[in-house]
């Protein structure tokens, strides 16, 4: 289970992230791991090509055009993960694990928000590639 401070912090970003895990706690990958999804609303990093929806604690449908990030606590670490290939990993998809909790709410909001992430970059640059191979 993530702190509650954590999950401020993420909200306070205008992200969504849900009360309780959206894993169970013997899930193999991502055990009470949280789910983080920029909605489309917010102003930040995304691609209108990565158009996906998600539903939030009272099932409404929202829209997101950034890809959804894990957040899990496992053996004293707090790791993250965006995995969009499957298999992967693609060349997007990555995993950082970090000695707090604060750490990898930093991280994933810098993801997020600034256009000079080298993870985003790369998610942008493939989805720009794809954009233009579908059109």
């Amino acid at each position: 289970m993530l702190k509650t401070e954590s999950i401020a912090r993420i909200r306070e970003s205008n992200l969504y992230i849900s009360d309780t895990p959206s894993f169970p706690e013997n899930h193999v990958a991502y055990p009470s791991g949280y789910m983080i999804c920029k909605p489309a609303s917010v102003e930040g990093n995304g691609h209108e090509f990565a158009e996906s929806w998600f539903d939030d604690e009272n099932e409404e449908d929202i829209r997101s055009i950034s890809p959804a990030i894990i957040i899990w606590n496992q053996a004293g670490q707090t790791n993250i993960e965006l995995s969009e290939y499957a298999p992967g990993p693609g060349p997007s998809d990555f995993k950082e694990s970090f000695d707090t909790e604060e750490k990898a709410v930093k991280r994933i909001i810098r993801y997020y928000f600034d256009p000079n992430d080298p993870k985003f970059k790369i998610w942008y640059e493939e989805n720009e590639r794809s954009s233009k191979h579908w059109q």
